[in-house]
């Protein structure tokens, strides 16, 4: 039974802006057009219900809420302060550990919506590619104008908010590789000019269906770069999740990215689901962008209690692939570590979860490059072995 719930909430499923590498809008699964453009205050009582249920019959620990999109800040301020306040009410008194979040693309921050999350305790994190030129090749509005200065004034609002204490932690910022900026480039723009502290990169969408004649390799070099230039700046605080995340698995602990585990109770442990504008139920939104998505069966809040989703055969499938390894990756050094990659990157329509993941290449380059670092600088040879084989401690 799981301890650890984490649920991506779809409020709004439109987007003022049209990124042209979004998972969401441009990966082949049009559902969103069938789904209301904003959740309603029917809905939302809804899912209350269905996770207040599922909290107190399963004995969920804790949860974790990402209001998400489209842009979940076309929800009307109000209704999102009322949503806030009702999960607030009626789940957090039968959890250990209730975290609100939010992912946005910013340009619609004003001073009245910082208010709203200084008051419901969120954790905002902003989608921003890295300098005006980068970010405004592939983040556009709807009319093909960059997005890049309205998405930094909303950083700006927020910063200030959490340099005067008002909000209790600074806003992340999350930036989608793009090679053609070198790592050491897109650090330095976030961290000298933007002044942003705690950050993620993420890899592409990209699967065995999709990847076509890409050459994935050059992502090895890149995030071995990304490391090297994040070791020259840990003294200013500076953290980037994929490399936190990398460091704790190579030295023999678990992690919340890298989710490889010995068996299906310890997969169980933390499980991720995604809930509709219209409550329909999903596994992890990272697979929307597989062929998965769109053989799943219809499941809504309305007409089953959380226990029997995750009992779904798509469900325990997902489970039962993060203690798998493909069979390609049996023997590889690495193959306890990852498990044969994001799952997102490694599923097809014709062999399922049985692929590695098409970041392969670059995976074992960062592995090694992390593991020499580790090494070097004196971590004990037992939090390798444990690693290597699979063996992890400190959960």
């Amino acid at each position: 039974m799981p301890r650890s719930l984490s649920v991506v909430l779809k409020t709004a499923e439109r987007c003022n802006i049209d990124c042209d590498y979004c998972y969401f809008f441009h990966a082949g699964d049009a559902s969103y057009l069938r789904h209301p453009k904003v959740i309603s205050k029917k809905t939302l009582a809804a899912v209350t219900a269905f996770l207040r249920e599922g909290i107190e019959s399963l004995g969920i620990e804790e949860l974790h809420i990402v209001f998400h999109g489209g842009e979940p800040m076309l929800q009307r301020r109000t209704d999102f302060d009322t949503m806030c306040s009702q999960f607030r009410e009626l789940l957090a008194p039968s959890l250990r550990l209730l975290a609100l979040g939010i992912q946005t693309n910013g340009t619609l921050i004003d001073d009245d919506w910082v208010d709203t999350f200084i008051r419901h305790d969120i954790q905002v994190g902003i989608s921003l590619d890295g300098p005006r030129h980068i970010n405004d090749a592939h983040r556009v509005d709807h009319r093909g104008r960059g997005t890049y200065d309205r998405t930094v004034r909303g950083l700006r609002r927020l910063q200030e908010a959490a340099r005067t204490g008002r909000l209790a932690e600074e806003p992340g910022v999350l930036c989608v590789i793009n090679p053609e900026l070198p790592a050491r480039q897109a650090l330095a723009h976030l961290v000298d000019e933007l002044g942003v502290k705690s950050m993620d990169f993420l890899l592409p969408d990209l699967n065995p269906d999709s990847v076509g004649d890409r050459d994935l390799r050059i992502f090895g070099p890149y995030l071995c770069e990304l490391f090297d230039a994040w070791r020259t700046r840990q003294h200013e605080g500076v953290e980037i999740k994929i490399v936190s995340a990398l460091m704790q698995r190579l030295s023999g602990r678990p992690s919340f990215l890298f989710d490889h585990v010995r068996d299906q109770a310890d997969a169980g442990a933390f499980v991720a689901i995604t809930i509709s504008s219209d409550g329909s139920i999903a596994p992890d939104d990272s697979m929307r962008s597989t062929a998965l998505w769109r053989r799943l069966p219809a499941c809504n809040v309305r007409e089953m209690r959380l226990e029997e989703f995750l009992s779904t055969p798509a469900m325990v499938d997902l489970l039962c692939a993060r203690c798998q390894i493909p069979e390609s990756c049996t023997g590889c050094i690495w193959e306890h570590v990852c498990g044969g990659g994001f799952g997102q990157t490694r599923w097809s329509a014709d062999r399922g979860h049985n692929n590695p993941s098409v970041y392969c290449a670059a995976l074992k380059e960062i592995y090694l490059h992390v593991a020499a670092d580790l090494a070097l600088r004196g971590a004990p040879r037992v939090f390798f072995q444990q690693a290597l084989a699979g063996e992890m401690h400190g959960r």
